[in-house]
Parts: C-alpha cells; sequence; structure tokens
C-alpha cells in the first residue's frame, strides 16, 4: 500500500480524507486548517490493516490479527502522542535540543505556537505552525480539548506555564497521559492523572484496597518522579473528582488517613478484589469479615436481603477463560462457597476460585504466642499507650481498631505482622484480661482495679439480678444484651460497672444467673430469656386444662402460650422430651384436642364434646355439630380471631 502523495510505504490512513499517507505527508497535509482535526490512523507495518497495538519488543505498529505472531512480546494499546509548544518561551539553543529530543519520541503530530513573525527556522521536524497574536495557554486549552474528543491518548507540554495553569489543564483531560517540559531548565514533568489512576486499579486488583495516605504519596512520588507536594496535589485531585476517597480512622489518640478507590457498586471484580484483600491480611474471608471490609473500603452497607440478592448474584458469576486460539470459550466460577455454621447460624466462607490461605485470625497457639518477642512487645505497648502521661486513654472500634493502632503506631516488630495476626494477639489479649470491653471501647483494665468490698460487690450483683430477672418476665420473646442496660439504667440507683463488679462483658454476668438463658449461646449478640421455674409434668397439665376449660370451648395457642410464660417463665419443652407446646399437648394432654385452622392451632377441651366433633367447611366457617339439637356452634374466622354464636 503506497501513500497517495509520494508513493513511499503508508503507514497511516485518514478516516476523513479516505486516503494512505506516509508518515511525512501524513504531517504536512494535516498540520493546519480544519485538516488538523481529522482522524489519523496508524496501519499495520506487516499486513497494513488498521493498527490500534503497538508492540514494545519490535517497536512496531500491528493490528489484531498479526498480534498473535507476536504472542511472548510486551503488546500495548496503540497512543496517539500530541506535541504542544509554545515557541515564545524557547531559547534558540532549547529550540535545537527540544527538536533533538522530539525526534526520538515519534509523535503524531506536532504543533508549534508563536506570535506573527517569529523566526520558526529551528524547528527540524515536520510541524504544524501557528502564527497567532493570542496567548498559548488559550489555545491549548482548546485545542487539546478538541483533540482528546478525536483519540488523543498522550500529550507533551513544551512551556513555561504555571504549576497552577498545568493543573487546570490537567483537571479538564484526567484521562490523558500528560508530561511537561520546561523550555528552558529541558526538566520534564508527567502531569497526567491517567497514569496514576491505573497504577491505583492495579494495586487494587491485586488486594491492595486501602493504602495509608502517606503511603500512596510516597510511592506515586517514586513511581512517577513528582515530588511530594506535586504527589500530594494528584491524590487531592483524584478525590476531587470522586475518583477515590479519603478515609480518616480515629484511633484513640491517632488519626489514620486511608485511600480508596470511589466504587459505588460492588460487581464480581470489587468482590475478588476484596477478597484478596482479606488474603493480603491472613483473615478468614466469612460473610461477616467480607461485609466489615466492604463497609471500610467503600463505606457501602448491605441490608440483609441486599446482601442476600449480591450472593445470588456471585454465585453465578462466571469467568471467560479465552485466551487460546484453538479452543471455544470456557466458562468456570470466580469463586468458590463453602457453606459453614458461624455464632449458630448457616453462612458463608468465600474464597476466589483456586485460591486459599491460611487465616490468622481465628487460630493459633496461644502458649508459643506467649513466648515471643512480638507479645512482649505488645504488652509492653499496650501499658505505655493506656496510661500514656498519666492520662487513662480509651479506645474506639474494638478488636479490629486495636488491631489497626498496633500495626500503623506500634513498634516495628508488631508493624511486621499482618492484621488478622495482631487480630488474634488483641483477642488474647481480652481473653486474659488485660483489655477489656466497656460498652464499645476498650479498656485497659490494670486502670480500673476494683474499689469495692467484696460485700458490696456481692450486693450488687444481687440487685442487679433481681431487677433483670424482673425485667425478663415482662419479656417473653427475649430481650438483646444490647439493651438491658438501658432497662437497667431506669431503675437502679447505681451505675452499671461491670469492671468493679469483677466482669469483663454483661454476658459473664448473666452466665452465673442460673434463671436465666442466653440464646443463641455461641452468638456474639445473644438474647436473655428467662428460665422456666420448677414445674412438674403434672402442673403445667394441670394449668393447660384450666385455662382451656376457662376459655370455654377453646383457646388460642398464642394466648395459652403467654399465660404459661406469666405462670412459670420461659418453659424448655425439651426437659419434658417435647419439641413444643403442642408436642406437649400430644403427650400429656389427652383431654385437649388440637385442630388446625389455617396457620394457627386452636386448643380445645375434650370435656366439653358429648361425643367427637365432626367439623365441615364452608366459606371459611368451621360448624361444630353435636347431638344436642338445641345447641349449635358456629366458628367463624376472621381477622384471626376466633368468635363464637349461640
Amino acid at each position: 500500500m503506497k501513500c497517495e502523495e509520494c508513493n513511499e510505504i503508508a503507514r497511516t490512513v485518514c478516516i476523513d480524507c479516505e486516503e494512505n499517507f506516509c508518515i511525512k505527508c501524513s504531517l504536512k497535509f494535516h498540520s493546519g486548517g480544519k485538516r488538523r482535526f481529522h482522524n489519523l490512523k496508524k496501519l499495520c507495518e506487516k499486513c497494513l490493516g488498521l493498527s490500534n497495538i503497538y508492540c514494545n519488543t519490535c517497536e512496531k505498529s500491528i493490528c489484531n490479527l498479526c498480534q498473535f505472531s507476536h504472542i511472548s512480546h510486551s503488546l500495548t494499546k496503540d497512543k496517539k502522542l500530541y506535541v504542544y509548544w509554545d515557541y515564545s518561551g524557547s531559547s534558540p539553543r532549547s529550540s535545537s535540543k527540544i527538536s533533538s529530543t522530539l525526534s526520538t519520541m515519534n509523535p503524531s503530530l506536532i504543533k508549534v505556537y508563536g506570535r506573527p513573525g517569529s523566526d520558526f527556522s529551528l524547528v527540524s521536524l515536520p510541524s504544524a505552525i501557528i502564527e497567532t497574536p493570542y496567548s498559548f495557554f488559550d489555545l491549548l486549552l482548546k485545542d487539546i480539548q478538541n483533540d482528546a474528543k478525536l483519540g488523543l491518548t498522550q500529550a507533551i507540554i513544551i512551556s513555561r506555564l504555571s504549576q497552577n495553569a498545568i493543573i487546570k489543564i490537567t483537571s479538564l483531560i484526567s484521562n490523558i497521559e500528560l508530561l511537561h517540559f520546561d523550555p528552558i531548565t529541558l526538566q520534564t514533568k508527567k502531569l497526567g492523572l491517567l497514569p496514576i489512576w491505573e497504577y491505583l486499579v492495579e494495586n487494587f486488583e491485586t488486594g491492595k484496597i486501602l493504602l495509608t495516605y502517606e503511603e500512596t504519596v510516597e510511592e506515586i512520588s517514586r513511581k512517577f518522579s513528582l515530588d511530594i507536594r506535586e504527589a500530594q496535589n494528584k491524590i487531592d485531585t483524584l478525590a476531587n473528582d470522586g475518583k477515590i476517597i479519603k478515609i480518616t480512622k480515629e484511633l484513640g489518640e491517632y488519626n489514620l488517613q486511608q485511600v480508596s478507590l470511589k466504587i459505588n457498586e460492588i460487581d464480581p471484580k470489587v468482590f475478588l478484589a476484596v477478597l484478596r484483600s482479606l488474603k493480603r491480611d491472613e483473615i478468614f474471608p466469612s460473610e461477616k469479615a467480607i461485609q466489615s471490609r466492604i463497609r471500610e473500603g467503600f463505606n457501602i452497607k448491605y441490608s440483609h436481603h441486599e446482601w442476600n440478592e449480591l450472593m445470588k448474584k456471585l454465585q453465578k458469576s462466571k469467568s471467560d477463560n479465552s485466551f487460546t486460539l484453538f479452543a471455544q470459550n470456557s466458562y468456570e466460577s470466580l469463586f468458590k462457597f463453602s457453606e459453614i455454621v458461624y455464632e449458630e447460624e448457616k453462612s458463608f466462607v468465600i474464597y476466589p476460585k483456586g485460591e486459599q490461605w491460611a487465616s490468622s485470625d481465628q487460630f493459633g497457639d496461644i502458649r508459643a504466642l506467649k513466648q515471643t518477642r512480638q507479645w512482649a512487645d505488645l504488652l509492653s505497648y499496650l501499658s505505655n499507650y493506656f496510661t500514656k502521661e498519666g492520662k487513662i486513654i480509651t479506645l474506639t472500634g474494638g478488636k479490629y481498631g486495636c488491631a489497626l493502632l498496633l500495626k500503623h503506631f506500634s513498634t516495628s516488630l508488631l508493624k511486621e505482622l499482618s492484621l488478622g495476626k495482631l487480630s488474634f494477639m488483641v483477642q488474647v489479649a481480652i481473653n486474659d484480661d488485660i483489655l477489656r470491653y466497656q460498652k464499645t471501647l476498650l479498656i485497659y483494665t490494670a486502670n480500673y482495679p476494683i474499689t469495692l468490698s467484696s460485700k458490696n460487690i456481692g450486693e450488687r450483683v444481687n440487685i442487679i439480678r433481681n431487677e433483670i430477672i424482673r425485667i425478663l418476665k415482662g419479656k417473653p420473646q427475649g430481650l438483646p444484651l444490647a439493651q438491658i442496660p438501658i432497662y437497667l439504667k431506669r431503675k437502679m440507683k447505681f451505675p452499671l460497672k461491670l469492671s468493679e463488679l469483677g466482669f469483663k462483658k454483661l454476658k459473664d454476668l448473666l452466665k452465673i444467673i442460673p434463671e436465666i438463658t442466653l440464646h443463641p449461646a455461641n452468638s456474639k449478640n445473644p438474647s436473655a430469656f428467662l428460665n422456666m421455674m420448677n414445674a412438674t409434668v403434672a402442673e403445667v397439665q394441670k394449668f393447660i386444662t384450666e385455662v382451656v376449660e376457662k376459655n370455654t370451648y377453646s383457646v388460642k395457642e398464642e394466648k395459652l402460650c403467654v399465660e404459661l410464660f406469666e405462670k412459670f417463665g420461659k418453659i424448655n419443652w425439651n426437659v419434658y422430651k417435647s419439641k413444643d407446646l403442642i408436642g406437649f399437648i400430644d403427650e400429656y394432654c389427652k383431654n385437649v384436642k388440637v385442630m388446625k385452622v389455617g396457620n394457627e392451632c386452636i386448643l380445645m377441651g375434650r370435656e366439653t364434646e358429648k361425643e367427637e366433633l365432626s367439623i365441615s367447611t364452608h366459606n371459611s366457617e368451621y360448624f361444630v355439630i353435636t347431638d344436642n339439637e338445641d345447641k349449635c356452634t358456629d366458628f367463624n374466622i376472621f381477622g384471626g380471631y376466633l368468635n363464637e354464636y349461640n
């Protein structure tokens, strides 16, 4: 394929002119006027088809079909590089040096801006000469935005524009890689946000979804040869553009600043990055841990229903393995879901397909741990931190917050450990009563010595016990532990300070009260229930019969349950080898009959029947007919209530 003008081998095609050109002619005919806005495409150097890939190994433009002959080479998408040169700010010496430098970059187009009558003889490369009385900055803003619409991917600005002017241009074309070249000092500075954004995305995909602000600035500064102030400006601009979010966590007297990508929705790709972040931290990937990491990194909180829908979606997600020339596309699941029982409820542990890791936050050798230097460092740091300068300090964030504190602000030995390992060590410290929960805060136990006498402690524990039993008598459905202190505060004349009474948590106090049961027993957030009082089968049987007889013909199961609770407290039917109330009646109350009506059970006394009742159904009405013709009972179901007619 030949150039339409000089008959040399064509290297570009103009989509608007519908003509092929060599590089020299392409620049000649598209450097000025309306043609400078034409859409130019490079041609594959092997088959002369349209090229959109560049082989870095061969330094050639190639097309999609020819890329397979470069399969082991380094390939990148082809880029469109324009140069914008403010000639008025260049000296003769620097102009010659700039032309020499640009000749090695192979730009698609060079635009040289100068005052009318300027000497452009030192511009040795084919260029678009733009003579104008207007300021370079105003023309640059217009041209670079127009060129961006035509596929521009890289830009070099050669000028002495101020840093603020360059930052303004960068904010308008944040998807273009920008290089600033000072025409006097001949120093270059990369200013584009796109490469920085791409670098953060690459880190994100490997599991680095939460980086400290300082760490991010240092990496950007090192990676892109920027000074610290410039790197900070880049990060702040990305945050202002809504590309990333900056998160500040309060950890006692420290503030931890972190950076994460701005994510609005969790798709399979983001979910995979979340799992890999847990892998980096050696954390067990339970649903709860995953939800916490999503909330921490992206400030996204799911309702129970929304989370279940996301799980269904992710279970169906597939990956496309279409990297071979000879096989059809094959698909496999992205994630491996394994069902577990977590806090007495069914849940999932989720790994990326083909990946699994040892978790340090759930399991460990406690005896071996306490022999390490890391454990000694932990004890020393906690003692110093919580009693620094004579002040008593508390810590928000619980176990995980304490692990973050140790990871970022403690000794070099502890900083080397994973967050999962540090979380495990903090839990051991809590179990050993070195640290203790005070509501949602972590406190250092040694700062809160017990000052009450044994007699006073016994008296207060007994008062609390009696008050909790009284409260639970009115809560047959149980009461979450988090709400118990609220009720106690209204009734007691002294504050509820568990540490003064020798207990780490309210749960520990409740466990010594035999009249109270916690359910689910192994849950972190159980509810408290009042156990049944000592009652024999005969006592319960007699009471049920009395309630049924008292209600003449019948009583709803729900009403009977309420009366049983008021009489005996919460009954554990397993004690009577029964599954529930209905099971107890079937087994022990032969004088009571159970009748199912819709979703409800009606309990009827057999002693009121002259003969076995026969029941017919018509239009949601139950007619009970006896051999006594003078008496007919009509049971009408309306709004869930049973009405009696005589």
